[in-house]
Order: C-alpha cells, then sequence, then structure tokens
C-alpha cells in the first residue's frame, strides 16, 4: 500500500513537471494526488486548516506590511522622509550611509535607489554597497 501511494503521488508530480506546470502548482496538485488516492482527509478538514492557517497576526501582516510599503512609495511620503533624514544627517561626513541605513532599517525602502545619492551629488555607485 505505501508503495503505491509513493508512485502516485511521484507520478502525478512527474507528469505535472513534464506539463511544464510550476514546481509550487506541480506539488500541490501531487498533494491533491494523494489525498484522493488515500480519502483519508476531507475536504472540509483541509479548508479548515488553511483558513486556521491564514488567521494568525505573523501570517496576515506580511502582505499589509508590503501594502503600506507600496502606499508609502506612492503616496510620496518615503521621499518626505528622505527629505527630513536629509536635513538631520546630511551635513555630517557618511550622511548619505546614515540616511540610506536608517530609511531602509525602519521603512524598508526599496534597494537600489540608493535614496537618492545622485541627486544630492553623489556618484551613482557610492551608495551600492548600502
Amino acid at each position: 500500500m505505501t508503495g503505491s501511494i509513493a508512485a502516485v503521488v511521484f507520478l502525478t508530480l512527474i507528469a505535472c513537471l513534464v506539463l511544464t506546470v510550476p514546481i509550487g502548482f506541480s506539488l500541490g496538485i501531487a498533494s491533491l494526488g494523494y489525498i484522493l488516492y488515500t480519502k483519508q482527509l476531507t475536504f472540509g478538514f483541509i479548508a479548515q486548516n488553511m483558513v486556521t492557517g491564514c488567521d494568525s497576526f505573523p501570517t496576515m501582516a506580511i502582505p499589509f506590511f508590503i501594502f503600506a510599503g507600496e502606499l508609502m512609495g506612492g503616496g510620496g511620503i518615503s521621499k518626505r522622509l528622505l527629505n527630513l533624514a536629509n536635513v538631520f544627517f546630511g551635513r555630517i561626513q557618511g550622511g548619505l550611509a546614515i540616511v540610506t541605513v536608517v530609511l531602509r532599517g525602519n521603512f524598508r525602502l526599496r534597494p537600489g535607489n540608493c535614496c537618492g545619492g545622485r541627486r544630492y551629488g553623489y556618484p551613482y555607485h557610492a551608495g551600492k554597497g548600502l
């Protein structure tokens, strides 16, 4: 019995991969094949566990955190925070590095923009190590 279950899951996974189904969906379909073959788990139980898994605050915080970052970037708050931090730290030596670390650490700004270093007269490669 165990060998036939493993064969069903393995063959389902290989068939999905041959049909160029993405790996995540292939694993899900293979798992669904196991569930349908053994008939030990009901769909109500699976749905209940999926909802329970999504009901935790840390899991729900991730998409909302990303959404808040997109709102900050789209609304211009990130640029205003950059300008405010530049007012406080821009005059001292290494000010661009301090501003970059503070804003990226606290507000999760997108990497790659170097906090507008070119706008303040720094060369393009100055902020890449930050």
